[in-house]
């Protein structure tokens, strides 16, 4: 009879609630939880399109690179090509405008420059007493 009295004696079991902190802090890293799986998926679907540029271009042959060549007689340019104001690339022989029948226009060129460099100087008029 004394099991009896003692259980009794015991306090009744009560429902633990959780703490405010605890509800908050189990919602923030949810979110956490899930920011994290959208980053990661847009991650992988980044990295599976740049693959499948990858394996697209793999499969196209290289292409060899063409060698300079002067624009006027196709001669095959050596290490330093000779490049016009007509942003073409020319040999020894044809390098200068008067051989290559260049469409820049040097004179209007010219006289933009000219004009920049030297603005019309006014003097002030005189008042006349």
């Amino acid at each position: 009879m004394d099991d009896s009295s003692s259980i009794d004696s015991l306090p009744s079991p009560t429902r633990l609630e959780p703490k405010d902190n605890e509800i908050l802090n189990s919602s923030i890293t949810l979110q956490k939880c899930k920011i994290k799986n959208k980053i990661s998926q847009d991650i992988n679907k980044k990295i599976g399109a740049e693959l499948q540029k990858m394996v697209k271009t793999s499969n196209v042959k290289t292409k060899k690179k063409k060698k300079n060549r002067c624009s006027e007689c196709r001669k095959k340019l050596g290490i330093v090509p000779f490049e016009c104001k007509c942003k073409l690339l020319y040999c020894n022989k044809h390098r200068y405008a008067e051989d290559h029948n260049c469409s820049y226009d040097y004179k209007a060129a010219y006289k933009k420059i000219f004009k920049k460099n030297n603005p019309k100087v006014v003097a002030e008029k005189i008042i006349r007493i």
